[in-house]
């Protein structure tokens, strides 16, 4: 088949930051939801399963039996709840995470005293997580023991901003309700949580963007790369417009390039006249909107050196965080927004 764009995902970069966050953390049990982050959960799960992960979480049920096709002794946590069937969780050997009381009446009634779950508590960031008056009614009526409770969890709001406070309000929320449960195992820490330090990482830490490099912290390596196909070249005359709606203007002859990747490849839009793509260490602008299949660049400066059928989207981790910053979103958008269109290569 042909593409004119193409990922790269290195499973060796993957492999590293997971032993890396394994030395300084405790047991490390990756996300690996919406398909790994866009870019692959079979290939993430299989690689690290062989790094010694046992344990994983996704978002839904859907998301865990599909992985249970092929891993059949890992443990899948879903962390949007227990929504379906308890049967199906149980004959299948996951775990939901469970939400709100509703959710874990639902369990007890299930009545097998082996149903495996986790139950979240909500410490701050109002989204997922029983309310302290859920809790609380759960204690009085013993629900959380008419289940095999295996873990005790929440999660962090600003984990990522280290001076903000809320954080150490979230941590100290969570040693209360963590006291209710001493022979559970607790977890509190995602990806930002792990750098706040060994007072947020208790039993096991559920790293996600972390897991794939695209955390400020040095040790960490970017595991993916993308590439678009350059389509054409043509030279345009001052005065001349560029794109959709003529939101570039040429004030001087240059030399651009149609570029094979757009916004049904998960561009975004925003980036039009803001971002650029790379050859080598050059950067190149992106002029006039970004279309559907295409974005058109620059390459005026650098034209007679490049060589080769496909530009950089990005490759480090700098490149990464700059379309992110353009795009006014962030990594975990831009990898989750990869489209269909592109050939991905494993490596590692």
């Amino acid at each position: 088949m042909y593409h004119v764009c193409e990922v790269h995902v290195d499973l060796d970069a993957i492999a590293s930051n997971y032993k890396y966050m394994s030395n300084i953390s405790s047991k490390v049990c990756p996300v690996v939801k919406a398909d790994s982050y866009g870019i692959g959960a079979y290939k993430i799960v299989e690689r690290l399963v062989k790094e010694g992960s046992d344990t994983f979480f996704v978002a839904t049920l859907e998301e865990a039996l599909e992985l249970r096709e092929s891993f059949k002794n890992t443990v899948f946590y879903t962390l949007l709840g227990l929504h379906d069937d308890p049967e199906v969780f149980y004959r299948n050997n996951i775990y939901p995470v469970i939400n709100s009381l509703n959710q874990l009446e639902k369990a007890a009634k299930f009545g097998k005293s082996d149903f495996k779950a986790a139950i979240q508590f909500d410490t701050g960031m109002s989204r997922n997580g029983m309310t302290p008056s859920e809790m609380h009614e759960m204690l009085d009526k013993n629900l959380h023991k008419q289940i095999d409770l295996k873990l005790v969890m929440s999660h962090l709001a600003s984990s990522e901003e280290k001076d903000n406070l809320f954080n150490q309000m979230q941590l100290e929320r969570f040693k209360h309700i963590a006291s209710y449960f001493p022979h559970v195992p607790k977890s509190l820490a995602n990806s930002g949580g792990i750098l706040l330090g060994k007072d947020y990482h208790f039993d096991i830490v559920r790293p996600g963007i972390a897991t794939y490099g695209y955390v400020p912290d040095k040790e960490f390596l970017p595991a993916v790369k993308m590439y678009a196909k350059i389509l054409e070249i043509h030279t345009y005359k001052a005065g001349s417009t560029v794109g959709y709606n003529q939101t570039h203007l040429l004030v001087s002859d240059r030399i651009l390039a149609t570029i094979g990747v757009g916004y049904a490849d998960g561009l975004s839009r925003a980036i039009s006249n803001l971002g650029e793509v790379y050859y080598k260490n050059y950067r190149l602008p992106i002029l006039g909107r970004v279309s559907m299949d295409t974005i058109i660049v620059d390459i005026t400066d650098y034209v007679n050196e490049i060589t080769g059928d496909f530009l950089t989207v990005f490759e480090t981790k700098e490149q990464m965080f700059n379309i992110a910053v353009s795009s006014q979103t962030i990594p975990y958008e831009i990898l989750t927004s990869i489209g269909k269109r592109f050939r991905f290569h494993y490596h590692g």
